[in-house]
């Protein structure tokens, strides 16, 4: 029996990449130029209108709906590294002369590896 796997992947940056190249390699076969195009005042206006488009839409995005998980995000990311005792850490870090008795242990001569030996 042959299964299909839906392996939707989707394009890669490097796909991305090689398209633009394929697309720039056909419009020169055809004998049109990219730079003609941009210089015009149509490409003009539809360059400032796709960008002014896109800011619209990110802001719009930022706005209502990631500005919010973001800043919660963010306010727990700091809370937990003001939370830590900066100067117990590093007084701790740097009394250590040997560092190796700071890793646990195993017993593997013990049969029972689910707690690690002190």
């Amino acid at each position: 029996m042959n299964k299909k796997i839906n392996q939707n992947k989707g394009i890669s940056i490097l796909g991305i990449l090689i398209l633009g190249i394929v697309v720039v390699i056909i419009l020169s076969y055809l004998k049109i130029s990219v730079k003609t195009i941009i210089k015009s005042p149509e490409g003009q206006g539809n360059i400032s209108y796709v960008t002014n488009t896109s800011k619209t839409i990110g802001k719009a995005l930022w706005d209502n709906y990631l500005q919010d998980p973001v800043k919660r995000l963010e306010n727990m990311v700091f809370d937990q590294i003001k939370s830590i005792d900066w100067k117990k850490f590093f007084l701790d870090i740097f009394s250590k002369k040997d560092y190796g008795s700071m890793a646990p242990t195993v017993d593997f001569n013990n049969n029972d590896l689910s707690q690690p030996t002190q």
